[in-house]
């Protein structure tokens, strides 16, 4: 729950325009020529740069991200994709034709009330006559 949170809190801060600052610590601006310099004296590899640069910042969610994706390329190595292949293997194709059309069926639902949330009343309709033919 912790961690939807951080999400939507995330998502909200991005869609308000929340921006990290441009310049990471260890980075500092020199007057007038508005090149950025390390600290300890060495100029801007680049050269000459009519705008400051900013250094690599690591995102707050990171090391989370990182994790997650390991996480979901095992799980769709060693998990996923051996039950997929079995089950396409298993199944004849009319069994998983029925499947997929029950839950495209179950998809009206989601499908249905965005419509409604949008204010698109003809889709929310035809979302209906669909469910009900």
């Amino acid at each position: 729950m912790r961690n939807i949170q951080l999400l939507l809190t995330a998502c909200l801060l991005g869609i308000l325009g929340f921006a990290w600052p441009a310049a990471a610590p260890g980075w500092t601006q020199t007057t007038g020529a508005a090149q950025p310099t390390l600290q300890g004296g060495l100029d801007d590899p680049l050269g000459s740069l009519d705008a400051p640069t900013a250094a690599y910042q690591p995102s707050f969610f990171e090391p989370f991200n990182e994790k997650m994706f390991t996480f979901n390329i095992w799980m769709d190595e060693h998990l996923l994709r051996p039950v997929a292949r079995t089950y396409a293997a298993a199944v004849p194709e009319p069994a998983r034709l029925g499947v997929r059309r029950f839950f495209d069926n179950i998809g009206v639902v989601p499908r249905f009330a965005n419509n409604i949330f949008q204010l698109k009343i003809d889709g929310a309709a035809r979302e209906a006559g669909r469910f009900a033919i």
